[in-house]
């Protein structure tokens, strides 16, 4: 249970980097909405790829956690502060994953 919600986050992780580092038109204008530049989401998809990068490697696993949690916070506070709640299924499904993985 625990391996396979660890690895279903990280493939997660991967598809909203991905879709972050692809940064289209539409998504780039929902962060400049929420107070961030353009291009933030590309950073933001960056280090969404680099926090799966360093779940990889057993001796870096808990700074890739450490990551995605800081990633995963930095989402909570973005999405309640501009009251995106229509984004909460997917941030709660994250969260959860992160949560079985490593409990």
């Amino acid at each position: 249970m625990h391996e396979a919600a660890r690895y279903l986050f990280m493939v997660a992780m991967m598809g909203a980097g991905l879709v972050n580092l692809l940064g289209r038109d539409t998504l780039r204008a929902q962060f400049v909405r929420w107070g961030y530049p353009g291009w933030w989401c590309r950073v933001t998809g960056a280090l969404e790829w680099v926090s799966v990068g360093l779940m990889t490697f057993p001796q870096m696993q808990m700074a890739g956690q450490v990551l995605a949690v800081m990633i995963l916070l930095a989402v909570l506070i973005t999405l309640l502060r501009w009251r995106a709640f229509s984004h909460m299924p997917a941030f709660g499904l994250f969260l959860a994953l992160l949560a079985l993985g490593w409990s």
